[in-house]
């Protein structure tokens, strides 16, 4: 007596990788998307999704994996951390299956600047006073690896100040204002006349900046 099957074919998976987004100084989340190439319905189990990672755009070296994310639509993702600031990373989604690895044609990304760090003062949370005299806020330059160093950088405060009131301000060089600013100098201090903040005020400070390879996160 005959005996009927049908076979199911898998062949290679599919991969595309999609654009990266919300790229910081140590991260990033990648996308794509993939297919199976019929495994799962053939009863072979779940295929591996992968995105790798490097600072070679050949994969020839250096290549770090991270585990994909699915979606019921065949979208892949996954959030890269520990990454190194203003460095360009390629990156690409990849699939593998019984029949073996498809790899979706590799991209790139730059993270941005490491932010600098902030030294003085740390956060002006407590009263100031009235205010014995200026203010100096310091910080440290992260490099980026640029050449010549920070060429600018941007002073962010947010508290009350005179004239203006209560918001976010960046300081122009003369005087506080609600547009992003920035000022072109090596410098990493900048000395404020008590003047320009409010008896009692209570304020915090952040600060970016910038060099050859582009512009930092605040800090």
């Amino acid at each position: 007596m005959p005996y009927s099957f049908t076979a199911e074919r898998v062949t290679t998976g599919f991969a595309a990788t999609n654009e990266a987004r919300d790229v910081t100084s140590s991260g990033a989340t990648v996308y794509g998307s993939v297919t199976d190439g019929g495994q799962v319905a053939a009863g072979g189990g779940v295929p591996t999704y992968f995105f790798e990672y490097s600072t070679d755009p050949t994969f020839g070296s250096g290549v770090n994996t991270q585990s994909a994310i699915i979606g019921s639509d065949g979208s892949a993702s996954a959030v890269l951390f520990g990454l190194s600031g203003s460095t360009e990373y390629y990156y690409r989604v990849a699939v593998t299956n019984v029949r073996g690895t498809a790899y979706g044609v590799g991209r790139s990304f730059t993270t941005s600047l490491n932010p600098p760090t902030l030294i003085a003062p740390t956060g002006l949370t407590a009263g100031l006073g009235p205010p014995p005299g200026p203010i100096t806020f310091v910080w440290q330059y992260n490099s980026g690896g640029a050449a010549g160093g920070q060429t600018a950088y941007s002073l962010r405060l947010t508290g009350t100040v005179p004239t203006l009131g209560a918001g976010t301000w960046y300081w122009d060089g003369s005087g506080w204002t609600a547009t992003q600013t920035w000022i072109a100098s090596p410098e990493q201090a900048v000395t404020i006349a008590a003047s320009f903040f409010e008896i009692n005020g209570q304020y915090t400070w952040s600060c970016a900046t910038a060099d050859a390879n582009g512009d930092s996160d605040y800090a």
